[in-house]
């Protein structure tokens, strides 16, 4: 006799009402999170694209480029060395690049580059001071600032400044002259008041600086050297002689040696 077993399914255990609730308020709120991280990225996205759009919009346009400082400088010079356009974007604008294009202008010392908004750009230029003309052995005169920096060719001799003869030929504006000829600009600057009317030009001799005095008279100075000293020891040796016709030399200015001339 065969027995036949009857398979029989095992009842399924019964989930506690509350652990079921629980698990459905849990993927719930895991839902909600989600949805709320999904509106939120919406937003940046949007706040970023509605950004953009301001920043291309003509109501960020450079519509007024205001110039300051220029005065040897022309303003037209100024505004075409910037490269700022009027109608281009300001929030592109980078005020470091076009301050390092104008400084390369022979006069300008300093820009400063500012963004005012909504669309305005103010440019301030600070302008270099020439202390001296210099006349190089080609015949050419230019204005020198204190630094050596050529500023401009001329035409004719300024009387406010003091002259600088014979040094190596000068480039263009906007360069610097060469090492000897700085130290001679430099004597040039530091005449005193009192000594400068007796003095008519600083003159390079080969490595050598010379003062040639209005009464005919020349100090040698020598190099670049120690030029507050020099000066100090040639004022005072023309206070004790006057008008010097011989040579004076102060090359060691603790030791001024007076030749051809009253002693």
């Amino acid at each position: 006799m065969t027995t036949s077993a009857t398979a029989r399914t095992a009842p399924r255990p019964r989930v506690d009402p509350r652990l079921r609730a629980r698990r459905i308020s849990v993927r719930r709120a895991e839902g909600r999170r989600r949805l709320h991280r999904l509106a939120l990225l919406a937003l940046v996205i949007g706040l970023a694209a509605a950004a953009w759009g301001v920043t291309r919009s003509p109501v960020l346009d450079i519509d007024r480029i205001q110039v300051r400082g220029a005065g040897r400088t022309a303003v037209a010079t100024v505004l075409a060395t910037s490269g700022i356009e009027r109608g281009s974007a300001l929030t592109e604008l980078d005020p470091g690049a076009v301050e390092a294009r104008l400084e390369r202008l022979p006069w300008v010392a300093r820009a400063e580059v500012e963004r005012r908004w909504p669309g305005s750009v103010e440019v301030t230029v600070h302008e270099r001071v020439p202390v001296a003309l210099v006349t190089d052995q080609a015949g050419g005169r230019f204005l020198v600032d204190g630094a050596g920096r050529v500023l401009a060719g001329v035409v004719s001799a300024s009387a406010d400044l003091p002259r600088v003869d014979g040094v190596a030929p000068v480039g263009a504006p906007g360069t610097d002259v060469e090492a000897t000829t700085l130290d001679a600009v430099r004597l040039a600057r530091l005449l005193p008041g009192r000594l400068r009317p007796e003095v008519d030009a600083v003159r390079v001799d080969g490595d050598d600086l010379v003062l040639e005095l209005v009464g005919g008279g020349r100090v040698l100075v020598g190099d670049g050297r120690d030029l507050g000293t020099k000066l100090l020891a040639t004022g005072a040796v023309l206070a004790r002689v006057g008008e010097l016709s011989g040579t004076l030399d102060v090359r060691v200015p603790a030791s001024p040696v007076l030749t051809g001339g009253p002693q």
